[in-house]
């Protein structure tokens, strides 16, 4: 990549927004499971920033993704047992499926890169945040 602090930096600023995005989810929390799976994006995020800083070839790079990829799949289940425990149970079903398929889905899937599984990976946090945004945010705020 010949200016890989453009995308370096587009991860920095984009965790920013994610840790923002967890602020505001734990702000819109029903119970405390969905406050512990707000608390476990908000580390995801930090991660995702982490990303950033210790890009591909760097020692940590392999560690730091794939822990940010499993802490924000785990914030997922964890919102969605949180939407089965209030009123919103088929936003937790379907986010709990969800969670659970992606990463079987990546292992099963016969991905010949890392940035093929990464893809998979941002497109399952993208659905989510979309399932959330419809199916739980604006119900809650009206």
């Amino acid at each position: 990549m010949r200016y890989p602090w453009v995308y370096n930096s587009g991860l920095v600023i984009t965790s920013v927004l994610a840790f923002l995005y967890s602020v505001s989810l734990a702000y819109l929390s029903l119970n405390r499971v969905q406050v512990v799976g707000s608390a476990f994006f908000m580390i995801a995020s930090i991660f995702l920033a982490m990303i950033g800083v210790f890009h591909g070839g760097t020692y940590p790079h392999t560690f730091i993704s794939s822990y940010f990829f499993v802490q924000a799949d785990l914030s997922a289940f964890t919102w969605g047992i949180g939407l089965l425990l209030s009123r919103f149970r088929g936003t937790g079903v379907t986010i709990l499926a969800l969670s659970v398929a992606a990463p079987v889905l990546a292992s099963l899937l016969p991905l010949t890169s890392a940035a093929e599984d990464e893809t998979l990976g941002i497109l399952a946090i993208d659905l989510w945040v979309f399932i959330m945004h419809f199916g739980f945010v604006r119900r809650v705020r009206g």
